[in-house]
């Protein structure tokens, strides 16, 4: 995905939140 792997300021990806 385009979305930054690990990003705190940026609110999670879909991919991410479920994980």
């Amino acid at each position: 995905t385009m979305a930054p792997s690990h990003s705190s300021q940026v609110k999670p990806t879909k991919k991410e939140d479920e994980d």
